[in-house]
């Protein structure tokens, strides 16, 4: 989830941590993506996690039964379900082997549908973002993918008209 936002609008990641009650990173994951540090993170609103030594081996034992994530996606798993917080991803096998132990997940493009509808983002900037975004994961991000995101942040626009706003008569 870091990794697009930090490569296309940083400033998404302090408004999603304004929205939501707590917004956390391990530190596995602070160091593969390599692009923030403790400081950046905590100026952004984000709660940097150091797993315990019990979470540490937990980790461990969970990456090795689920070896097609990585360790650092490991650690989210485990955070993700100790915490009760939802995982924010958009690695496959991440997202599946959170949905075969019941952690919420989201897509990273779907916060900025919440952040529409809580009119803390326009249309129009959830919509830069996200076309920024495809240009950098076009592969992650395919044309359907964006399509879909495009007309989610237009329904969630509190101030685009949706069709039962719209004054047409009534046909009797």
């Amino acid at each position: 989830m870091l990794i697009p936002y930090v490569a296309t609008d940083i400033a998404v990641l302090a408004r999603v941590s304004s929205h939501y009650p707590r917004v956390t990173v391990t530190t596995d994951v602070l160091r593969e993506v390599g692009a923030l540090d403790d400081d950046d993170c905590s100026a952004l609103g984000i709660e940097v996690l150091a797993p315990s030594d019990d979470q540490a081996m937990t980790i461990e034992r969970a990456w090795r039964c689920a070896p097609q994530i990585s360790p650092a996606h490991a650690s989210c798993l485990v955070t993700g379900r100790d915490l009760g917080m939802t995982c924010v991803t958009n690695d496959r096998a991440l997202r599946a082997e959170c949905r075969r132990q019941d952690i919420p997940v989201l897509w990273g493009l779907e916060l900025m549908i919440e952040l529409v509808r809580a009119r803390m983002m326009s249309f129009d900037r959830a919509s830069s973002v996200g076309r920024r975004i495809r240009e950098l994961s076009p592969h992650h991000v395919t044309p359907r993918i964006l399509k879909g995101f495009l007309d989610r942040i237009a329904a969630a626009d509190p101030s685009r008209p949706t069709r039962r706003d719209s004054n047409h008569g009534i046909l009797t």
